[in-house]
């Protein structure tokens, strides 16, 4: 059935998104073309166009998130989702999977758009040995472990976005609902942002600068895992994963209870 959950949410989610990715491509290359012209104007006009569609890009990302989320789960269409025999956990856990998915392919967009910029204004030779350059200072370990970091960090984000969307459907809240809505996702992000800063529970890093080290914080300069060389920071990753769950089981029984009003 999840299998079933995800083709439905890509087939219902990708066309905007592939559109205007599409569109950023073919852009890059024409900045691409333009950074080769004289012409002062075309050059600005076209820098100044690819960073609205950067923009764009992100903003219609968000936007399918939001839509994701509260038009196929809290509105009528979702309660008719609901009548079929699909679980909430199902359905919860392909939005989520849709969604990191779908920010992933978008910010591989972004990168291949400015690779086609640098490829088509330096030289071949020159290309490969700044790549040759890049690749012996930058390890793919790291890279990939940040990621998995930054994955887990893209997953409380919207399962607090699901969290503020499943409270606003409740049944008590009645006026003022955007605003109370960026309340509730600001106001649980910056508490995070205090207790995974304040309370540490684990004061060790991950530290890579030609091989990995666990280090202790007061052991590098930074604060709290902020150092550049720092891939993983234990304390973080700790209270991201107690987060997670803990949003998760509330946000689904808020959902349960709002199923129970409809």
């Amino acid at each position: 059935m999840l299998g079933k959950l995800l083709k439905h949410e890509f087939k219902n989610s990708y066309f905007e998104i592939l559109i205007t990715n599409i569109v950023f491509v073919v852009l890059s290359l024409f900045v691409a073309v333009t950074l080769t012209s004289r012409s002062a104007v075309i050059l600005i006009l076209s820098l100044t166009t690819l960073f609205i569609v950067i923009i764009a890009l992100f903003v219609i990302l968000i936007y399918n998130i939001i839509k994701s989320f509260n038009k196929k789960m809290f509105t009528s269409e979702g309660y008719l989702t609901f009548t079929l025999p699909v679980s909430v956990d199902s359905l919860i856990i392909s939005k989520l999977i849709c969604n990191i998915v779908l920010y992933f392919f978008t910010v591989l967009c972004v990168a291949f758009g400015f690779f086609i910029i640098l490829a088509v204004n330096i030289d071949f030779d020159n290309l490969v040995e700044i790549f040759k350059e890049i690749l012996q200072i930058i390890n793919i370990l790291p890279l990939l472990i940040r990621a998995i970091a930054f994955a887990f960090q893209l997953i409380l984000t919207l399962l607090i976005l699901l969290f503020a969307l499943a409270l606003l459907n409740a049944g008590k809240i009645r006026r003022h609902k955007m605003l109370v809505g960026f309340a509730v996702f600001f106001g649980i992000t910056l508490i995070f942002n205090w207790v995974s800063n304040l309370f540490v529970v684990i004061p060790y890093g991950l530290h890579y600068f030609d091989g990995f080290n666990i280090v202790h914080f007061e052991d590098y300069h930074g604060l709290s895992g902020l150092d550049i060389y720092i891939v993983l920071n234990f304390n973080n990753l700790f209270w991201t994963l107690l987060f997670i769950p803990g949003l998760y089981f509330l946000s689904r029984n808020l959902i349960y209870k709002h199923l129970e009003l409809e």
